[in-house]
């Protein structure tokens, strides 16, 4: 089974430590990508994804309106915390993901959040193996 990679851009750190709670290999775009991108119109980001095999997660709808940016790109609405949950869950379903448990990252660090994750994916009906 082929696993979806993930690409965030750098605005979006809370939804990549979601998904690296939930065991789903997602990289944040760096401080100077995110420069590049931003200040300077070179939005590296989309190269990178090419490159590393991952689809692009962002909330620059400009981004995903260039004709260079790869194909199944998601577009997400950031404004609170109840947003990205929403995307999150929104993400695993439509990528067809099924979590496995003995993946997931957790530490004493992000215990409780992984906790309410998990809960919350279980609510919203997203498989477990």
């Amino acid at each position: 089974v082929l696993k979806t990679k993930y690409m965030l851009d750098f605005t979006l750190n809370k939804l990549c430590c979601w998904l690296r709670i939930l065991g789903i290999d997602a990289v944040l775009e760096t401080y100077g990508e995110e420069i590049e991108r931003t200040q300077k119109e070179n939005p590296v980001i989309l190269d990178r994804c090419r490159q590393e095999c991952r689809t692009l997660i962002t909330i620059s709808s400009k981004l995903l309106e260039r004709k260079d940016c790869p194909p199944g790109a998601y577009l997400v609405n950031s404004k609170n915390h109840t947003h990205l949950e929403v995307a999150l869950v929104h993400l695993i379903k439509s990528h067809g993901i099924i979590l496995e448990p003995k993946t997931f990252l957790i530490s004493s660090q992000v215990k409780d959040q992984a906790t309410k994750l998990f809960i919350m994916c279980l609510r919203a009906g997203i498989p477990f193996q």
